[in-house]
């Protein structure tokens, strides 16, 4: 499969207490804009960590989305720090979903980009909430 141009990913996770779960959510979009595909999901919070696991989660689809489709760059557009900071090393890994993360993309080694805030946040944060509902 060859490489093609960089992607963009807006990713977001959260956390329910009441139910215990986390998800997240992603959208990815071409450079001209145009979005090729978003998803979401939840997951049951085995780990009391409450958004962290559901933030790391959005970041490591978008990332495996984009290796699968053959994208050799993507950048990653967050709220949460940690997804960069683990990434780089400044924040050390201790928690059971940051070890995964850290240990993921140690294994692939992608090409990233990250920048905080975006104004596709507000679309995002509609798909994560209603799955925290479901």
């Amino acid at each position: 499969m060859s490489k093609i141009e960089e992607a963009i990913a807006v990713v977001d996770g959260s956390y329910n207490k009441e139910t215990q779960f986390y998800s997240y959510g992603v959208v990815i979009s071409s450079l001209d804009g145009t979005e090729l595909t978003a998803f979401s999901g939840r997951e049951k919070d085995e780990t009391n960590e409450w958004q962290i696991p559901g933030e790391l989660l959005s970041a490591t689809k978008a990332i495996e989305w984009a290796h699968i489709k053959g994208y050799r760059k993507i950048l990653i557009r967050h709220d949460y720090d940690g997804i960069e900071k683990f990434a780089t090393g400044e924040n050390e890994a201790k928690g059971s979903s940051s070890t995964k993360y850290v240990q993921f993309l140690a294994k692939l080694k992608p090409e990233i980009i990250f920048h905080t805030n975006t104004p596709a946040r507000k679309r995002l944060n509609q798909r994560t909430i209603w799955q925290d509902r479901l």
